[in-house]
């Protein structure tokens, strides 16, 4: 993670980062000087104290501050906390952030996450988990503002609004 901050990478709407809460509201606040702090400290607090995927996940500078407790408590060298990159791929889509506590980044070039998402999360207390992004929690997960109090997101069994559903199209398909 430390390499991380010593990036100096300029962040742009295309890209996703979960940070420490603190470090995402300045971030946001500083793309968004037209928007009412009050109003994004509101909607902040909603989700991190409201939302269960907030409450249940560690972000990676909570995942680094534990490895240093206990690497003290137990008296050996921190173990080295960083985000893995995956090999073989576009790595425009991969940029190094320049914040540490970073755990997820897409980035693309037409503003719409990545066909093939896929994403790790590490609940609190237990091991780290794959995600499947065909999994229902999956968008409320990446898009918190969208589902607030963690609502499902789309999964293969949604149905069309009834109004819009025809005999042939009554499920959403993930492209909708």
């Amino acid at each position: 993670m430390k390499e991380m901050r010593r990036q100096n990478v300029s962040l742009s709407y295309c890209q996703l980062y979960v940070y420490d809460s603190n470090t995402a509201l300045n971030f946001r606040m500083k793309q968004n000087d037209c928007c009412i702090r009050e109003l994004m400290e509101l909607l902040q607090t909603i989700i991190s104290q409201q939302n269960p995927y907030a409450l249940a996940f560690k972000n990676m500078a909570q995942v680094e501050d534990e490895e240093i407790r206990q690497a003290a408590l137990e008296g050996r060298p921190t173990s080295v906390v960083k985000m893995s990159l995956l090999e073989g791929r576009d790595r425009r889509r991969y940029n190094l952030p320049s914040h540490d506590e970073v755990a997820i980044v897409f980035v693309v070039d037409d503003r719409a996450p990545p066909p093939s998402r896929e994403v790790v999360i590490h609940p609190r207390g237990q091991a780290l988990k794959k995600i499947s992004s065909m999994s229902a929690n999956l968008d409320p997960m990446i898009y918190p503002i969208f589902f607030p109090r963690g609502d499902t997101g789309w999964h293969d069994q949604l149905e069309h609004n009834s109004d819009r559903a025809t005999r042939v199209r009554n499920h959403v398909t993930l492209s909708q």
